[in-house]
């Protein structure tokens, strides 16, 4: 991390504040951690967050991962092994304080999560819109590219007259543009991930849907299918969400696909 590419105005988007829920009571021994996605914020989870707190009445963990949720600049002056980092450190953080950790992952978040199950003791794993396997398959040249081709534009429209001020603020940050080095950071963790994913010895569920244009459904099923075998024990395939489910038209559906599955 080069410190003086950090902003000394740099400040936390209000949507990316950090998310702790029930951790005012310590009778509980069972905790849920949440990891947001590439480029996301720890907001996307807050229906989710607050619906396992209040219907499990389990603590509930939201982490904001470096670089996210700031501003360019400071994204850009992340990385890969920051993400990882982080993720780790919240898992021990949950460790140090509660013997069952329960842990689920949207995109990039189900990578680090498919990391962390792979190397810790979780007790039940939730993959939602897993980014193993991206629709455009340019993602592998990002290592290369990254060298003189910095950016690329998106073509996402801001709606300013239906966004408040910090998502409008998030979006001018995020969402105009992919950035070719960023990306190659997030294909390190997808070669990672796919490398761990035989490691997993933990109950885990897989949420897809087929109307993701971000990750490709079928080759995430077929290749974890193939990976995780008997641990693989509980699958949903959605049809009206995009790629962040969990923020979606089907959410109320995610979340309590979520609850059951960290429930039974």
């Amino acid at each position: 991390m080069d410190l003086n590419k950090i902003d000394a105005s740099t400040k936390i988007n209000p949507l990316a504040k950090e998310i702790k829920l029930g951790f005012d009571s310590k009778r509980q021994q069972k905790a849920v951690l949440l990891l947001h996605g590439f480029g996301g914020k720890s907001s996307n989870w807050s229906y989710t967050a607050k619906k396992i707190n209040k219907t499990l009445s389990l603590p509930v963990y939201v982490p904001r991962l470096p670089g996210h949720g700031t501003n360019i600049n400071d994204f850009l002056n992340s990385n890969a092994d920051q993400w990882l980092r982080k993720a780790v450190d919240s898992y021990l953080y949950l460790k140090n304080d509660f013997q069952e950790i329960y842990l689920a992952g949207i995109s990039m978040g189900g990578l680090l999560a498919a990391l962390i199950a792979s190397k810790f003791e979780i007790k039940k794993l939730s993959l939602v819109a897993p980014a193993f396997f991206t629709k455009d398959k340019n993602i592998v040249f990002t290592p290369y590219i990254k060298h003189f081709i910095k950016k690329i534009d998106n073509n996402f429209k801001l709606d300013q007259e239906n966004l408040s001020d910090a998502e409008i603020d998030f979006h001018k940050n995020y969402s105009f543009n992919y950035y070719t080095e960023a990306l190659a950071e997030l294909y390190k963790l997808i070669k990672k991930a796919r490398q761990a994913v035989d490691n997993i010895k933990t109950e885990t569920q897989l949420i897809l849907s087929t109307n993701d244009q971000q990750v490709a459904t079928n080759k995430i099923k077929t290749f974890l299918n193939e990976n995780m075998g008997q641990f693989l024990t509980d699958q949903k395939i959605y049809q009206k969400s995009s790629h962040v489910i969990i923020n979606d038209l089907e959410k109320k559906r995610c979340a309590q696909d979520i609850i059951n599955f960290f429930n039974k």
